[in-house]
């Protein structure tokens, strides 16, 4: 059953961000303890999922109609991202080592996760607000900013789950009835 508890939380996203959390705690620990991580199975299974876990939910919680506040996006999620940055680059961390505009333009390091999911509500939010004024200068608009934004390491990669979890709560915000009729998923 899907259950918002009271703050208008879905409970399942909560309950999923913490299994993943642990999850990267227990992946970060195997890297940092076993000598040839790479080859632990556990190490694998863990990094093969948890990160296109986290952006499924992070689209997941899009609420619909679909808006966007970047300035609030940027203060939660480039702030922190910079912030990191230069306490890495500071203490001598490999940041130091791969220069800010590889940072930019294939993030791999640091908090590289919170400056993918930026671009991608930077995309949707601009793409919506171009379509709502014309549909199709919006999709040409998206299919550009799209390609733009591909080119930066992981984007493409990463968007794809955010937009699936975004379409996931699509259908379950405007489906939820057949779904809990016939007990579809949850």
């Amino acid at each position: 059953m899907i259950q918002i508890n009271d703050s208008n939380r879905l409970s399942y996203v909560d309950v999923l961000k913490g299994y993943a959390i642990l999850l990267v705690i227990l992946g970060r620990s195997i890297q940092n303890t076993v000598l040839d991580f790479d080859r632990n199975i556990v190490f694998r299974i863990i990094y093969s999922f948890h990160m296109p876990l986290f952006m499924i939910l992070s689209g997941i919680v899009v609420k619909f109609p679909i808006q966007i506040d970047l300035n609030r996006r940027a203060t939660r999620l480039l702030l922190p991202f910079v912030c990191w940055g230069c306490v890495s680059f500071l203490l001598g961390l490999e940041i130091r080592q791969v220069g800010l505009l590889k940072l930019l333009t294939h993030p791999d390091y640091g908090m590289w996760f919170l400056y993918i999911l930026f671009l991608i509500n930077f995309w949707l939010a601009t793409s919506l607000k171009v379509y709502q004024k014309s549909r199709i200068l919006g999709i040409i608009s998206a299919s550009v900013l799209y390609l733009i934004l591909s080119r930066i390491g992981l984007f493409n990669e990463y968007c794809k789950f955010f937009i699936a979890g975004v379409a996931l709560r699509y259908i379950l915000n405007n489906h939820n009835n057949l779904i809990m009729q016939h007990k579809i998923i949850f």
